[in-house]
């Protein structure tokens, strides 16, 4: 990835780039799926990002935004095929008062293309994105995912917080749509090292009867340096 970035105003910018990835499929031919190939591609990328902080050590930023769009190509051995991707996320803090706030993230990705490969799909779920859901372990053509928290601030380093998400995703190599759910709690404190998240949350699709034993634990360490 190559990014050329300009500097609007002090919580904005705009960006231009160039993007390439290569994929092989290391498979032998009796495991290999049917839509798995080697491919390369390439994309002009332009998009902006909007950052709004705040006075808050657990949660420094209040609002956040990030727009990309990449029109480009792919090439596998047999055909070169145009394709559009659109990739975006924008969380808000809404603030109750000093203990209490809601928060939102909605994260969206897009690829257009006449014929899709399992291997260049998006891949989502785990802590970052769809909670309840083993970590990368869905792949998708159009995924949309809203995150939302409730948060209540124990002190200025520790904090509980509720989860629930919903999300939806079309698969078009396998011709596959479905809404997802997951409902949990979890908990952050700064320490040392950074910011420690644990949560636990039961992730279930639109249909599917609950199940105790979908429920995923997610740790995570965030540090900065």
């Amino acid at each position: 990835n190559l990014r050329l970035s300009y500097q609007i105003s002090p919580s904005s910018k705009a960006h231009i780039g160039f993007a390439a990835k290569t994929s092989n499929d290391l498979l032998s031919e009796n495991q290999s799926q049917e839509n798995l190939q080697d491919y390369s591609s390439s994309f002009l990328t332009t998009g902006a990002t909007f950052i709004k902080l705040q006075q808050n050590t657990l949660f420094p930023v209040k609002t956040f935004l990030n727009l990309e769009i990449g029109i480009g190509n792919r090439k596998t051995t047999s055909r070169k095929t145009k394709q559009i991707t659109i990739t975006n996320v924008v969380n808000h803090i809404l603030t109750l008062n000093q203990k209490n706030s809601i928060y939102l993230q909605n994260t969206t990705n897009v690829i257009t293309s006449d014929g899709y490969l399992t291997n260049e799909l998006f891949r989502f779920g785990g802590i970052n994105s769809m909670r309840g859901f083993s970590e990368n372990n869905i792949d998708a053509s159009l995924v949309s995912v809203l995150n939302t928290e409730y948060r209540y601030l124990l002190n200025q380093q520790t904090y509980l917080h509720s989860i629930i998400d919903i999300g939806y995703f079309e698969n078009k190599s396998i011709s596959q749509k479905e809404k997802l759910y997951s409902f949990g709690m979890g908990l952050g404190m700064t320490t040392k090292a950074g910011l420690l998240k644990f949560s636990i949350a039961n992730g279930n699709i639109d249909g599917q009867a609950f199940k105790f034993s979908n429920s995923k634990i997610h740790l995570s360490l965030a540090s900065q340096f």
